[in-house]
């Protein structure tokens, strides 16, 4: 899959107890509605990208353009099920596994990364349809993390 152009509209399901919360947004980032969001050191948040030193926390709830007074904030949710694109290789093998982000619109299995970290989204619920998943959205206690390449 790719990265999100415009914003997406996401079907989601077992919210009771969604949780949300709003940050900042990094200078220049361009965040879409229905994006998933990693925050880096320097505390603001952006699309996610397999690559870097992030954390998932959540996706986002509206379309954001950061700028430099940091003024600029998107309200991201997580703790539900959301139906998302799965990479090639993410199969129902997978199921109840935690997977990463490939890209903020796309999960991929844990391991299958290319780069030398990896990004938890949260678990891999149920195969939706072909190429698409449901995800239970996890931050906080999943952590970016070193994977063997």
């Amino acid at each position: 899959m790719t990265a999100l152009s415009a914003a997406a509209r996401r079907i989601v399901r077992n919210k009771k107890s969604l949780a949300y919360d709003e940050y900042v947004v990094a200078t220049a980032a361009v965040i879409y509605q229905g994006a998933l969001c990693v925050i880096g050191v320097d505390n603001r948040i952006q699309p996610a990208t397999k690559i870097g030193a992030h954390r998932f926390v959540g996706m986002a709830e509206a379309n954001a353009t950061g700028n430099t007074a940091g003024t600029v904030k998107c309200v991201v949710s997580w703790d539900y099920e959301v139906k998302l694109a799965a990479a090639a290789g993410l199969t129902a093998d997978f199921v109840t596994a935690s997977v990463v982000v490939e890209d903020d619109n796309t999960v991929t299995a844990d391991g299958a990364v290319t780069a030398t970290l990896s990004i938890q989204v949260g678990e891999y619920v149920a195969t939706a349809s072909t190429g698409q998943v449901w995800v239970k959205l996890r931050p906080g206690n999943f952590l970016a993390h070193e994977v063997a390449v």
